[in-house]
């Protein structure tokens, strides 16, 4: 199932060189660099750029690494990608796929043919506001479908920092969270189906798999049945290690989603490929859900002692009805533990302004400094599940917003 790729470290232009890890990396090398951009211009109908200029700019993603790829793919659809990769295999060149380049451990970045989806491949193909899902193609922004869901007064709950460039295709290779993963969770608890393809061309539409639907695949025979025995043999091989070595925490994001291929993860092969990287296979199209779109925001900055103190207010803040994300937040040890510049009567304005229910409530930040807050502002009753100044404040406000609905 895996598609050809080389290692991050690899360069076409480099000798060998040794990764920390001690394995040698063996540099790309192509045959005839000048008939492979031949021949994937006459294959495709979108752009094929071979040249410097593109070379360097796709070299670099927003990490510290940089890698030279082979050439440049700008697939218009699905059939360019399938033409493209049968060139690729042709010429035995490996491919990666990218959106908008903002990985930031070089997964973007790699000595292959890279296909960027971002400039054609952006179309959200539908949205049912009924069925609260939505399919789209690779290059689609997540707000761009963020956007049109709430029209409907839905949204994609995963919103990284670069929601406002990065690709739903680099968010599932990724496998990207952001900062209401406590509402939504990752983009992996987003994605109901994937049509992909391997590097040998095949393609297939891929989701939770009943064992009925899994007797029918592999009774069809062909590559696809190859790919699923292959699998279920893999996951019954290794169900101990798995479930061992693979611990249920909210932010488990590092390797290969191997937990999805047991049987009471339903052997959901569109959860296993989130967060591949390119490495098993280019993503066509994504069918994700959509969540309610809370009608009210608002954001409480809060300052601590220490990170130990932070720490231990999250259990409980968790526990706090409206709660929908946290955000991490670290200073220097030196420098006081809240802006100084913030004062009492900046945070009376700030409450003023949202009792006074101005049409730009949803965006407006009550900010919130340990010992300058002045608690006799509200006038809500305190919560009883969240202990603290805090806490108790926090639902003050989820309490006002709240009331502004009725």
């Amino acid at each position: 199932m895996t598609s050809k790729t080389t290692p991050q470290a690899t360069s076409q232009t480099t000798p060998q060189a040794t990764s920390l890890a001690g394995h040698r990396h063996k540099p790309t090398r192509v045959e005839d660099r000048g008939r492979l951009a031949v021949d994937l211009a006459r294959a495709v109908r979108g752009e094929v750029r071979f040249d410097r200029g593109s070379q360097a700019l796709y070299a670099n993603d927003a990490s510290v690494f940089r890698q030279v790829p082979i050439g440049v793919v700008i697939p218009r659809d699905a059939d360019d990608v399938l033409a493209a990769l049968a060139v690729c295999r042709d010429h035995d060149v490996p491919v990666l796929a990218r959106g908008c380049g903002t990985g930031l451990a070089g997964q973007s970045v790699n000595a292959a043919v890279v296909f960027d989806f971002s400039k054609y491949m952006h179309q959200i193909v539908s949205l049912d506001a009924k069925t609260r899902t939505a399919r789209v193609q690779p290059g689609v922004i997540c707000d761009q479908l963020r956007g049109a869901a709430a029209e409907h007064g839905l949204t994609f709950s995963v919103d990284p920092a670069t929601h406002d460039r990065c690709t739903l295709g680099g968010m599932i290779g990724n496998n990207s969270c952001g900062t209401h993963s406590v509402m939504g969770g990752k983009t992996v608890d987003n994605v109901l189906e994937l049509d992909v393809v391997t590097y040998d061309g095949t393609r297939m539409t891929v989701g939770p798999t009943s064992p009925q639907e899994y007797e029918r695949i592999v009774a069809g025979g062909g590559r696809q049945a190859e790919i699923y025995q292959a699998l279920k043999a893999l996951a019954e091989r290794y169900e101990p290690l798995i479930r061992d070595k693979f611990p249920e925490v909210p932010r488990r994001v590092s390797g290969y989603n191997l937990p999805d291929l047991l049987p009471d993860k339903e052997f959901n092969l569109a959860r296993a490929l989130t967060g591949t990287e390119s490495t098993c296979v280019l993503v066509l199209e994504a069918k994700v859900r959509l969540l309610p779109d809370p009608p009210h925001h608002a954001l409480l900055v809060v300052g601590y002692a220490d990170a130990a103190a932070a720490a231990d207010h999250v259990p409980a803040l968790l526990q706090t009805q409206g709660l929908i994300g946290l955000i991490e937040c670290v200073t220097d040890e030196h420098e006081p533990p809240y802006p100084a510049k913030i004062t009492k009567d900046q945070v009376k304005k700030l409450t003023s302004a949202l009792r006074e229910g101005t049409p730009n409530r949803r965006r407006i930040a009550l900010q919130m400094v340990r010992d300058l807050l002045d608690e006799s502002s509200f006038d809500a009753s305190p919560a009883h599940a969240v202990p603290g100044p805090v806490a108790r404040t926090a639902a003050k406000v989820a309490g006002k917003l709240h009331g502004d609905d009725h």
